[in-house]
């Protein structure tokens, strides 16, 4: 398991959904583009106007990996929507968290 990845499960079988999208494992995802019901399940992306609004309701009181974890995603990503979002005074303290992260696994 990769570090800093807050654990999701597939919603059709439950296992650890990473390497598919919209919310399904690969195995799943490609048998829902194959049938063409991949409609049926919604995006799981965030727009960086969508993060930063997360963001600001919950920081300071809730750390970055604490934040990511409850918007269902990576530190590092929290910190590139930021950065893209026009917000590097928000983006820089996931940064340290994701190198500090980095590091830990290094």
């Amino acid at each position: 398991m990769r570090a800093n990845v807050p654990p999701q499960v597939c919603l059709v079988c439950g296992v650890d959904r990473r390497g598919g999208g919209r919310g399904l494992c690969a195995t799943h995802y490609r048998q829902a583009r194959r049938d063409g019901t991949i409609h049926h399940y919604d995006p799981t992306t965030r727009s960086s106007e969508e993060v930063i609004v997360e963001v600001e309701v919950c920081w300071p009181a809730r750390g970055p990996e604490d934040i990511a974890s409850a918007l269902g995603m990576t530190v590092g990503a929290v910190a590139r929507a930021l950065a893209k979002g026009g917000r590097p005074d928000l983006a820089q303290p996931f940064d340290v968290e994701y190198a500090r992260g980095r590091k830990a696994t290094a």
